[in-house]
Parts: C-alpha cells; structure tokens; sequence
C-alpha cells in the first residue's frame, strides 16, 4: 500500500555490503517517512449481516412494509360520480407540516372538475386501545389482576360480556387504529370547478394531460380541442395562461424543476423554461423545439437531475434527449405498437408501456434492454417507488400490482372492486391513493402484525 521502504524492518542494513547502497536507502526512509506497524489500537467491530445493514438503510422503504404484509386496509371515499382520471399528493413545506396545516390532494375527473382535499396525519389510539389490541388472545395473562378479591363477581362478568362481543370491538378498534389519517373533501363547499375548454374529441391516455410542481400552487393541463395547455391557479381555479404554440392538439406534458415539455400530434416536442416569481408563471416564448419524431406523439417523460427528456409516439417510436440542450441522444427502440406510457425512474431506468399488446419493457438510462413482461390486464396508471424498487401499476379489473422495476416479476398484488384511473403514492410511501372509475378514493393502508 505504502513504499516498500517506509515499512518497520523490511531492510537489514547489516547485510548490505555497499555503504552507497545504505546511504541511499536511508536517505529514502528519511525522505519517505516510515509506516508505524500498528495504525489502530482498537480491534474492528464485527459484521452486521447483509438482511440488518439493509434494514438500517432501507428503515422506510416501502419494501419492508410489503414483505411483512398481512392485510391490505382500503377505506374508500366518495367524492364525484364520473372517474377521476388524475390525481396527485402535494405536500406543503416542512415549516407549515410542523404547524399543523394538511397536506392537499388534487383529483379532476373526466368532465375537467378540479377538486382539491385536505390531507392531514394524526395518531387517536389511546393507550388503553394499544393495550386492547396489542393483547394476545391466548395469552394467560388477567387484565383484571390488580382488582380487589370484593369486586370478583363483576369483573367476571365483564369479561364475559367482552368476550361475547370480541371479534366485533376488535375489529372496530383496528380501524380506529390504523385509520390515523383526515381526508377532507372540498368538492361540496362550492369549490368544484372545471378547467380549461373541453377537451378534443380524439383525446385519450388523458392521464397524461395534467402536471403540477410539488410546491407552488399551480396546474399544466392539455388536450383540448384549441391545441392549446393551460396554466391554472389552484387556489381561485382560474386559468393564468393559455399557450397557442403547438400546431396541432397537445396530447401529453411534464414539468420538473423549472421545466416543462409539452408534446402534440404535430410530432414536436417543446421545452418551456418556467421561472417562478412571487408565486406567478408566465410563459413568454419556448427554449427549445424537438422534431426528430416522425408520427403524433402519445406520451412522455423528464428528469432534471438526469437531463433526461424521453419520449414516445404513436408510430412505436421512442427517443431520448437532453433536456438542457435538447441534443438527440439515442433511439431507444421501435416498438411495433403505439407507446401509451413512459416513465424515468430516480436511477434512470426507463419504464415503457404499449397498451396495444399489454407489454411493459424497461431500459437502463444508457439504453439497454433489461426486461420485458406482457400482461394479463391492461395498465390504466402507474407510479413508481421513490427507492426505484418497485414499479405500481393500476389496471382495468381493479388490481395493483408491485412488480420488481428490474426484472418485472411481481412482489404483491391485491384488488379494489373496480377499475382504476388514476393511483399515487404519498411521500412517506405509507399510504397509495388510488381514483377509481366509479369517482371513489381508495386509500391503501400497509397493515403489520402487532
């Protein structure tokens, strides 16, 4: 590791014959300096085991909360008669959570109805609930022990009566439990209001139409019938800005950062340099066009940190760009069906979905082929996992399902009844709301053995 001559008696001087050849080898030690034998006087800690070091890493991923699943908890909220095809978790400033104020949770349905909810976490088990339900049915153990021998009669009788009525109580303390969540539906104080013009009658994957930055107060919605996307204010609900630029219908945008990229049937991509002062957007004119894809455009993706922009088109076509520079990187493959969804993970894996033929394929942020996995259902939404472990998909029949980003293969899954639209995930990744096609908010929660 160090020069050979600063180690502790590597040389015996008395066997060197040559007085040259010593007085050069001491000149290098002194020049070099000498490696003490033992660096450290205490011995090193043992080894944790591979399955603790990623328990300490990955405390709150969603991975373990999964892998020690026993029930799936869903309580369902009724909030629009028509299916709300987005939904998004906006999570206000550290500052403001510490203060009390909820969260807020936007949906819109297919009519354009913008809704906004509040959003709060709270803990109402006491400690005597804990106890009642934390107590393990065969355990020996009197609750009543500390009783008086004068109060044994009535103590018994209690513990009959309890134990008639058990399995109901419990299960109604269990939902008292794990329900330590407040949502809060605006839509019936007025609030309820549609946005932008309506949209063009050839218009679908309308999930893709709507994007809202994590912190300002903002929405991008597209695919209306004017070719125009369209700023909204989310507080008054009224529209800040619409943008004429595209010649044909806007079928898809994402904003990250301080970027936005909007996409259309003419089969070019803008991308919208967005400065945010005092709480106002204005958008003047655009920072780059793309014109590499040769057919409409369904869907696409950004990240900034990655400088990434992927997109897909009707013709099977996806391509990657940087989003600074808007450069052509690479054609990522030519599917023989229409991209329906793309989505950038945090580690750069890129998730493509052709809903024609039901086909999930992934790629590594250089490009290569990872995986591939046709499905019995088809995919409506998805979301991916902050971690980038598990990609969440939502589909037709009402089921969720956890697949493994990198090879695919399915961890969990489980069914809400109908068929889902829209699905996100909380920032803690403890909770998944999901907007189902009735107009119903199902809230999942990961239930754990006590």
């Amino acid at each position: 590791m160090f020069y050979y001559l600063t180690y502790e008696n590597l040389i015996n001087f008395e066997k060197l014959k040559s007085s040259q050849d010593k007085k050069a080898i001491e000149v290098q030690i002194e020049h070099f300096g000498q490696t003490p034998v033992q660096l450290l006087r205490k011995a090193h800690p043992k080894r944790f085991p591979r399955e603790k070091i990623m328990r300490m890493n990955l405390s709150t991923s969603i991975y373990w909360r999964m892998k020690e699943l026993t029930q799936v908890k869903t309580f369902t909220i009724k909030i629009c008669e028509l299916p709300i095809i987005f939904i998004q978790f906006k999570r206000e400033s550290g500052i403001v959570s510490f203060l009390g104020i909820p969260d807020k949770i936007i949906t819109i349905d297919i009519e354009r109805n913008l809704m906004d909810h509040s959003w709060s976490i709270f803990r109402r088990a006491t400690q005597k609930e804990n106890s009642i339900i934390n107590n393990d049915p065969n355990s020996n153990e009197n609750p009543n022990e500390n009783l008086n021998q004068n109060s044994n009669q009535n103590s018994n009788q209690k513990k009959n009566h309890n134990n008639s009525n058990q399995n109901s109580n419990q299960n109604e303390k269990q939902d008292d439990l794990i329900r330590n969540f407040t949502f809060l539906t605006n839509s019936d104080k007025g609030l309820k209001k549609k946005i932008g013009v309506s949209f063009a009658s050839d218009a679908h994957n309308l999930g893709n139409c709507f994007d809202s930055p994590e912190n300002e107060d903002i929405l991008f919605s597209c695919g209306y019938w004017d070719d125009s996307f369209k700023i909204t204010n989310l507080q008054n609900r009224e529209c800040i800005q619409s943008i004429i630029w595209h010649r044909d219908i806007v079928t898809c945008l994402k904003f990250n950062r301080n970027f936005l990229v909007t996409g259309s049937k003419d089969t070019t991509l803008i991308v919208w340099d967005c400065n945010f002062n005092s709480g106002k957007i204005f958008l003047d004119s655009p920072k780059n066009i793309l014109c590499e894809h040769n057919d409409e455009i369904e869907c696409l993706d950004i990240n900034w940190d990655l400088d990434m922009i992927v997109s897909g088109s009707r013709d099977g076509t996806c391509l990657v760009h940087t989003l600074r520079k808007a450069k052509f990187v690479r054609n990522l493959y030519k599917f023989s069906k229409s991209v329906s969804m793309i989505q950038i993970a945090l580690n750069g894996n890129i998730c493509v979905y052709c809903q024609e033929d039901n086909m999930v394929t992934v790629f590594s942020i250089n490009g290569k082929f990872l995986s591939q996995r046709v499905l019995n259902e088809k995919i409506q939404c998805w979301s991916l996992t902050e971690s980038s472990q598990f990609l969440i998909l939502g589909t037709d029949e009402g089921r969720v399902h956890f697949l493994f980003l990198d090879s695919l293969e399915n961890f969990k899954s489980f069914s809400v009844g109908e068929s889902i639209k829209s699905i996100t995930l909380t920032k803690d990744e403890k909770y998944l709301l999901i907007g189902s096609e009735k107009g119903n908010i199902h809230i999942v929660l990961f239930y754990f053995r006590f």
